[in-house]
């Protein structure tokens, strides 16, 4: 009996033995199918944030909970991002007046912006400065949201619901994965954050569930009350008879026609960052206004002096600031001048920025710890060759009114608006 005991002993350690080594085998695999994911910031740099998204869907079960959540709220982040900077497009109203507001007659409702002949948002007709941004920043760096007219379809009628932004819903569908870990969700599936704070940006998108295709040549649903994507401008017909429906058509953006003063064949005044304000005066002429204020910050005073398209910051503790001053910043938003650099406003954002990377060295934020992709630091070149370093800070401004985090977020369309040379006091 002893030695039968003994081997079934044997027996059972062998199999707890057994069964240890396949757990830590099936464990070490799924390490090393973890340790070889990709993280979100390498992924995004390399495809964007429609790449991350689908990468996460298609690697969701190898990641850890903790690997997992972490590339969840990257993504989350990103997109709330990108909502709220598109969430005025919401806003955009009609044109007050008699006409219906069905699609009859939508282009009543926005003269000079839309046009349903042939489906385009025209930006040059947009007067408000945050309504232009957004729309660049979507359409142009945006691989996630889409700008689309928006319609309410019931008893026969199409009408106006204004425009926003979508998602296709198999882009949806895989952004939730992200949205389902990093926020909570509501009754009616609105999400809020986990201290129940709602997202009012991320509830202005729209989110259709199915897609009538540009080749369908009829409609059916069964859905009580379909959100629909219509990939095609003229399929909207199809649902007209539709029963409480949403519909939303992608539109086609017509960007600002080029500026004159980008074609002007004039050479520029070439100034220097190091020149005195009695030398810029000397230079530039009388033509000019002169002010000083109080402060309050680094220094107690603050003067400028600006001519039309560049003003020149100078800061100073004495009330009458010295001839002698060297400007501690200068705002270019005009071709008539230039300093050490070759593009010009209007110019593309991305062959400006490629530019300065050649032949400059990218500042660096010491509150965060890295380099910022499109300030630079500012030298100059004497007529001998040699080149002479600065205080000063080079940075550009967009055309679209947006900081962008990484050149990934930008496109040709984005243009110079402005160059700013800047010392920085911190």
């Amino acid at each position: 009996i002893k030695a039968e005991m003994e081997a079934e002993q044997k027996l059972k350690e062998e199999l707890e033995a057994k069964i240890r080594a396949e757990l830590e085998a099936e464990n070490q695999t799924s390490a090393d199918k973890t340790a070889n994911l990709k993280s979100y910031d390498d992924v995004y740099q390399e495809s964007g944030l429609l790449g991350a998204i689908k990468y996460f869907d298609a690697n969701y079960n190898q990641f850890t909970e903790a690997a997992r959540k972490a590339f969840a709220d990257k993504v989350s982040e990103e997109v709330v991002h990108r909502a709220e900077i598109a969430e005025v497009i919401s806003y955009m109203e009609p044109e007050p007046g008699p006409a219906p507001h069905t699609i009859e007659y939508v282009e009543w409702l926005y003269p000079g912006i839309y046009n349903s002949a042939d489906n385009t948002l025209d930006i040059n007709g947009i007067t408000c400065i945050a309504t232009k941004g957004a729309i660049h920043f979507i359409d142009n760096n945006d691989d996630v949201f889409t700008i689309v007219k928006a319609y309410w379809i019931s008893d026969g009628n199409i009408e106006d619901a204004g425009f926003g932004v979508a998602m296709h819903p198999d882009i949806y569908r895989k952004v939730q994965r992200s949205l389902d870990i990093t926020f909570d969700k509501q009754e009616f599936g609105e999400y809020v954050s986990k201290s129940g704070e709602p997202m009012p940006a991320l509830e202005k998108v729209f989110k259709p569930t199915e897609v009538l295709k540009a080749s369908a040549s009829n409609w059916a649903s069964d859905e009580t009350y379909p959100n629909v994507y219509v990939e095609a401008p003229d399929k909207i017909e199809l649902l007209r008879d539709a029963y409480k429906t949403d519909a939303y058509i992608p539109v086609n953006v017509i960007f600002e026609q080029q500026s004159s003063n980008n074609a002007s064949s004039e050479e520029p005044i070439v100034l220097s960052a190091l020149m005195t304000r009695d030398e810029i005066i000397k230079k530039l002429g009388n033509d000019y206004t002169f002010k000083t204020d109080a402060d309050g910050g680094y220094f107690d005073y603050y003067s400028v002096l600006e001519y039309d398209g560049i003003r020149f910051g100078f800061a100073h503790n004495t009330k009458n600031m010295p001839s002698d001053k060297r400007p501690d910043s200068i705002s270019i938003t005009s071709n008539k001048y230039t300093l050490n650099y070759d593009f010009k406003i209007g110019d593309s954002a991305l062959k400006a920025i490629a530019y300065c990377e050649n032949n400059f060295t990218n500042a660096y934020d010491h509150h965060n710890d890295e380099n910022i992709f499109d300030r630079f630091n500012y030298t100059e070149v004497k007529s001998s060759g040699e080149r002479v370093n600065t205080s000063h800070i080079l940075a550009l401004e967009y055309d679209t009114g947006e900081h962008y985090r990484n050149k990934s977020q930008m496109n040709e369309n984005v243009k110079i608006s402005g160059v700013r040379i800047f010392i920085p006091f911190d």
